[in-house]
C-alpha cells in the first residue's frame, strides 16, 4: 500500500466514501460533494470491489480517486484509505449521506482557521434514523441532533457520536487507527480515545453539516453492537463509572418516554 510522503502538500480536506455494491447511493453522495463551493479538497472513494457498476458510475460524474480492492470490512477500508489521503483533515461520508448545502466545506474551513489549536472538529446532524419516539421527526423531514460544546466523562459514556460530522486531522487517524476488532464500534473508540487522551483537541462547530440517511451496519445488528460496546465502555471507564452513568441514562430514558406520554394525552 503506496503512502505519503509528509513533506507534500496537500488539500486542506479529504474527503472520504467507503463504497460497496450501493452504485445509486454512493452517485448521490458523489453529486454532492462535487457540487461544493469550496474547492480545496480531494475526494476518495475507497471500494470494498463492488459488482453493481459502482465504480463505473462515480467515475462517470469525474470522481477520478477511486481505489477498489477486497477488504475485511469498513473499518479496514477507512485505515487504508486514510494512507492515500492527501488532506490535513479527513472527513468520512458514507454513502447516502450528504453535506447538508453546497457551502459547508467553505464554512468548516473558514471556522478551522480561525480555531488553530484544535484538531478534531465536530459539526451537527440532520438524521433520518427512525427513533422509538418521534420515528423520522416532523413529517418525516428529519430529526436535529445538537453535539455539546465540549464532553464530560458521563457524555462520552452515554451520548452516541456520528463520525459523518467529524473534520479530524490526518495524524490522528494515523496515530491511532480505528480499531477493527470492534467492527460496528470502531468510529466510537476512536472518538473516546481522543477525547480522554487529548480533550482540548475537541472544538464544535455549531452548524448543521450532514444529513444522515442511516441503515448502516449498526442499526441491523443490534445484538453485536451492544457486545462491543459493553467491551469498549470497560476499556475505558472503571466499574463505578459504569454503574452509575447506566443508571443516569435509565434514568434519563425513562424521563423522556414519560415526558412523550404526558404530551400525547394532553
Amino acid at each position: 500500500m503506496p503512502t505519503l510522503s509528509q513533506n507534500i502538500p496537500g488539500p486542506l480536506f479529504s474527503i472520504v466514501t467507503v463504497t460497496l455494491n450501493c452504485a445509486e447511493a454512493a452517485s448521490q453522495t458523489a453529486k454532492n460533494v462535487l457540487n461544493q463551493s469550496f474547492h480545496d479538497y480531494q475526494y476518495l472513494i475507497k471500494d470494498g470491489g463492488s459488482i453493481d457498476g459502482t465504480v463505473d458510475q462515480l467515475k462517470s460524474l469525474g470522481v477520478n480517486e477511486i481505489i477498489s480492492e477486497a477488504d475485511l470490512g469498513i473499518y479496514e477500508a477507512m485505515n487504508r484509505a486514510v494512507e492515500l489521503c492527501r488532506g490535513e483533515f479527513i472527513c468520512f461520508l458514507n454513502a447516502g449521506d450528504l453535506f447538508i448545502d453546497n457551502q459547508v466545506l467553505e464554512k468548516v474551513a473558514s471556522f478551522i482557521k480561525t480555531h488553530p489549536d484544535h484538531s478534531f472538529f465536530c459539526g451537527d446532524l440532520l438524521t433520518m434514523e427512525r427513533h422509538p419516539l418521534h420515528d423520522r421527526g416532523k413529517c418525516g423531514e428529519g430529526r436535529t441532533i445538537l453535539f455539546p460544546e465540549s464532553y464530560t466523562r458521563r457524555q462520552l459514556f452515554t451520548e452516541s457520536v456520528c463520525q459523518q460530522t467529524w473534520f479530524v486531522k490526518r495524524e490522528l487517524y494515523r496515530n491511532h487507527p480505528l480499531d477493527t476488532s470492534l467492527s460496528l464500534n470502531a468510529d466510537h473508540e476512536f472518538f473516546i480515545h481522543w477525547l480522554t487522551q487529548k480533550p482540548d483537541c475537541y472544538r464544535h462547530f455549531p452548524e448543521v453539516v450532514v444529513r444522515y440517511a442511516a441503515g448502516g451496519a449498526s442499526e441491523r445488528q443490534r445484538q453485536t453492537l451492544r457486545q462491543q460496546r459493553k467491551s469498549l465502555m470497560e476499556r475505558y471507564f472503571t466499574l463505578n463509572e459504569r454503574t452509575i452513568f447506566t443508571l443516569w441514562l435509565r434514568a434519563r430514558q425513562i424521563h423522556r418516554l414519560l415526558k412523550y406520554v404526558w404530551s400525547k394525552t394532553r
